[in-house]
């Protein structure tokens, strides 16, 4: 008989009680839904390559050209983005199922006009304290390049229809599952059993390493890091004073789409 159970917490035939099981799954739940979490986002995008690969053998292009059509269009890029995010929906719909949980719990509730006030606050927030710490980088870290693109895709939308596709594929999609993911799913189960800064810490540093760029074949992005580490900090706060992850939701979208009138509206 194990020692952590008592007798008060055994079942009829001396196994542990469904309340005791309970407690221990409760127990173990943070570091597994973070480590589901972030594996389920990974698979999602190599499946989603794994299905544009397949549409482009379909089509009847070989390696090397279906490698420069995936590349080159914005239709393919648009479809892999589409296909990667449902998948990593669906993962999380399917762990909230199995543990009987509505997207409510974390945090996805029906949204409410407050919620913009929350979300305009936190973008001036962090935006600010972006230039503050960019600013400071640049004077006592200069080997770090802030200069450094990410590789975004999508560089040759020019027609109105290529540049909605890249609008939904960078304004609309990366906003609503990564803020499903990190502030929804990962943080709100480290909260459960971590105080809201390490719960805070761990999530944002995740989110920091998931924009480093890694086998892109490019030097690793630090400062892409560095500006989704504060956004991050900035989010966790604003989704634990709301209660919700709308504001986190609006706050990244109003972000991304600076980036994108600075990328493909004026440019």
């Amino acid at each position: 008989m194990s020692a952590d159970f008592s007798s008060t917490t055994l079942d009829k035939e001396g196994g542990p009680s469904i309340e005791a099981r309970r407690t221990k799954r409760a127990r173990w739940w943070p570091l597994v839904a973070t480590v589901y979490g972030l594996s389920a986002f990974v698979l999602a995008q190599i499946v989603a390559a794994i299905v544009l690969v397949g549409v482009a053998f379909a089509k009847g292009l070989h390696a090397h050209s279906a490698q420069a059509w995936l590349e080159s269009s914005v239709s393919a890029q648009f479809g892999y983005i589409v296909c990667a995010e449902l998948l990593t929906i669906g993962a999380i719909w399917l762990a909230l199922r199995s543990r009987k949980l509505s997207w409510q719990s974390i945090g996805l509730d029906t949204p409410k006009r407050r919620y913009a006030g929350y979300a305009l606050a936190g973008f001036a927030v962090y935006f600010v304290s972006y230039l503050v710490i960019a600013g400071l980088i640049q004077a006592f870290v200069p080997s770090i390049n802030l200069e450094q693109k990410q590789q975004i895709g999508f560089e040759s939308a020019k027609t109105n229809m290529q540049l909605l596709f890249t609008f939904a594929s960078l304004v609309l999609l990366p906003p609503l599952t990564e803020e499903l993911l990190f502030r929804g799913f990962i943080y709100s189960a480290l909260r459960q059993r971590l105080r809201f800064f390490y719960a805070t810490i761990i999530t944002s540093i995740l989110f920091a390493l998931g924009h480093l760029q890694f086998g892109s074949g490019a030097p690793l992005l630090w400062i892409a890091a560095i500006d989704t580490f504060i956004l991050s900090i900035v989010l966790c706060f604003v989704r634990e004073k709301s209660t919700s992850i709308w504001p986190a939701i609006l706050i990244h979208a109003i972000k991304n789409a600076l980036a994108f009138t600075l990328l493909f509206l004026i440019t």
